[in-house]
């Protein structure tokens, strides 16, 4: 069979017959045949020779910009392989654009290729060999995988199954809202039925709570895997064990179970105390970032519960929330063979990319470390080994999101008492580094000193030395937490809270930082507290789906991880801006995701000149290092 030159158009909408011949026309040699029942995502393939379209492939509107993103490589069409350049691309929607008078979304190819041809023009292509031989070497799918229902996985996500499946053991840096849940069930699926692991053995889920306990049982029955899903949460400790030695025995199909990340030493001391080996030849970490740490007890419990294990997935789209620091811990958990290119000591790691960038004079105590030149561009390159990065931009069609600054000017009283906190005790605490005390209010050191000075911004401050701080909490964060006492030196940001409620014309999503914000915001809104020990927490959730509720308070403790509130509203206050990018980030996309129909607005209330400025900015900055990081394991990602 000759090669045969077709032209290939991908439109949103129906032309009509001036139109097409206005399109026909301006491209002269390439045919163009109008179609009046054309759907929405049509792609049409010409025949120069006929003027007869080829095999119509029906794709979903959303599936449009994935294609495009394939930019420079080839586009599945049924049994045929489009090739596709960016210059054919511009030209061809400016023809729509004018023909039309209103925007299409536009793919054009130069080239039909049969299995035969496409392999020739492999071998002979550098990039597109090196992008497709394992697909193909590997007797991988050309098309998306399908779900058991009928669903198909989008381009990346059939990245992400493919990359998992080569790996073996690996992370997947994925952007929120990319479905990184369904592509694993997918990934999981592909292993069970190609007999690539022992499928009367469970597969271990660690998740946050919320996530556990209801997002993996549900995404797997609207996708239609026929998995049984069995919760490792809540439960006595008889019915744990009884959980537990269940999971020795072959199950009857494909199990998976999941826990949050407090379980895992149980579970580990549950089989290692009878003698017995952990039953689990998958593991899948759902937030990866939550073994950030190195130096605690969780992390020593998920490295015995998956250092022998055959298969490994570690998800999250915050891999390094503060600092560069945070990856190591996890880049071993994700496969001990890291330790080649990170060392296998924490200390080690840090001496080897990092440098000391803010040090007490006195006591020589290292406060912050920043990266040593060309440490960057190296963690990157060994990254490569076993991470993949995936971002939103060009993947999924969100609404746009603006970031709001409402400034709040403090009452003199509270600002005298912030500039005394500010400027006697920092000096003091700098010197000497020793505990002291100012308006009967006793600091331990600088960390508790900027807590402080955060709550004061906010309105009011603890008395006690021991600081209630959120962002060593669990994630399931709830206000039945013992009570401490406060003082209140301001209302500002309460009364522009109740000025917004009152102006507002949809419903507020406010995310408060301290507990004392939320009872004293009680004296000037009605709103409803999202607790997620309630017993009411999924009937709160639908009733804000649904619209029918004005305000909704929630910790982003609580809303951090696999919370989907995105139909509720489309406006997010914070009252205080909290220290963890994570949590932020993952908070704000609550509402920025797929299925928000508005534009998403976040406001922050900030008190001027007060460590909430300093908070905002650090958050942009750590930000700023994450998205460099995700598009440097981007495979998809422009390089410059």
């Amino acid at each position: 069979m000759s090669q045969k030159p077709v032209t290939g158009l991908l439109i949103e909408g129906t032309l009509n017959q001036g139109q097409g011949k206005l399109i026909q026309k301006a491209l002269e040699n390439q045919p163009f045949i109008s179609n009046k029942k054309s759907k929405t995502g049509r792609l049409i393939t010409f025949d120069p020779s006929s003027h007869i379209p080829l095999d119509p492939t029906i794709y979903l509107k959303e599936s449009i910009q994935d294609m495009i993103s394939l930019i420079n490589g080839l586009v599945p069409h049924v049994d045929r392989y489009l090739v596709v350049t960016e210059n054919d691309i511009d030209p061809l929607y400016l023809l729509f654009l004018k023909a039309t008078k209103k925007p299409f979304t536009v793919l054009v190819g130069t080239h039909v290729l049969t299995d035969n041809q496409m392999a020739d023009l492999i071998r002979n292509d550098k990039t597109l060999r090196q992008r497709f031989e394992k697909r193909i070497h590997n007797n991988l799918p050309i098309e998306t995988l399908k779900t058991p229902n009928g669903g198909q996985l989008r381009p990346y996500q059939q990245q992400m199954v493919d990359f998992a499946l080569e790996k073996k053991r690996c992370g997947l840096f994925a952007d929120m809202g990319l479905g990184k849940t369904l592509a694993t069930l997918a990934f999981l699926n592909e292993l069970f039925t190609k007999d690539l692991v022992d499928k009367t053995k469970p597969v271990l889920i660690v998740a946050p709570i919320t996530v556990a306990l209801d997002t993996w049982s549900r995404e797997a029955d609207d996708w239609g895997y026929d998995f049984d899903v069995k919760i490792n949460i809540q439960l006595s400790v008889k019915k744990r064990n009884a959980l537990l030695e269940s999971l020795i025995v072959p199950q009857k199909k494909p199990t998976l179970v999941t826990t949050n990340p407090e379980q895992l030493g149980k579970i580990a001391d549950f089989y290692d105390k009878r003698g017995w080996s952990y039953p689990f030849e998958v593991v899948i970490i759902d937030e990866l970032s939550m073994f950030k740490a190195h130096d605690t007890n969780k992390f020593v419990d998920v490295q015995k519960l998956t250092k022998n294990i055959r298969y490994f997935v570690g998800l999250t789209g915050t891999p390094s929330p503060s600092s560069y620091l945070n990856l190591w811990s996890q880049l071993i958990v994700i496969d001990p063979a890291n330790m080649r290119y990170f060392t296998s000591d924490f200390y080690v790691y840090r001496s080897t990319y990092f440098k000391p960038t803010s040090v007490h004079p006195r006591t020589g105590r290292v406060f912050k470390y920043g990266l040593k030149p060309g440490a960057k561009e190296k963690i990157f390159e060994n990254l490569k080994h076993t991470v993949m990065a995936l971002k939103t931009d060009g993947r999924v069609d969100l609404p746009s999101i603006t970031y709001v600054n409402k400034y709040i000017k403090l009452p003199a009283k509270a600002k005298k008492i912030y500039n005394d906190f500010d400027k006697k005790l920092r000096k003091i605490l700098r010197d000497t580094d020793q505990a002291t005390s100012m308006h009967g209010i006793k600091i331990a050191n600088s960390a508790v000193l900027k807590m402080k000075l955060l709550q004061l911004s906010s309105g009011a401050i603890y008395d006690n030395i021991e600081d209630f701080d959120p962002s060593i909490i669990s994630d399931d964060f709830s206000m039945d937490v013992k009570e401490r006492h406060y003082t209140s030196y301001h209302n500002k940001k309460l009364e522009a809270i109740k000025e917004m409620v009152e102006t507002a014309t949809s419903p507020l999503l406010i995310f408060f930082w301290f507990k004392s914000e939320a009872e004293r915001l009680k004296k000037y809104i009605d709103y409803v507290y999202l607790d997620p020990k309630a017993k009411n927490f999924s009937d709160i959730i639908t009733k804000w789906n649904k619209g029918e509720i004005p305000v909704l308070l929630v910790h982003p403790a609580s809303a951090a991880h696999g919370l989907n509130i995105q139909k509720g509203g489309h406006t997010i206050i914070w009252m205080t801006p909290p220290n963890s990018n994570e949590r932020y980030r993952q908070a704000n996309k609550r509402l920025h995701r797929s299925g928000q129909k508005h534009p998403v607005t976040v406001i922050h209330l900030l008190a001027e000149g007060t460590e909430d400025i300093k908070v905002i900015n650090n958050l942009n900055k750590q930000e700023d290092d994450q998205q460099e990081l995700m598009t440097a394991l981007d495979p998809n990602a422009p390089k410059t």
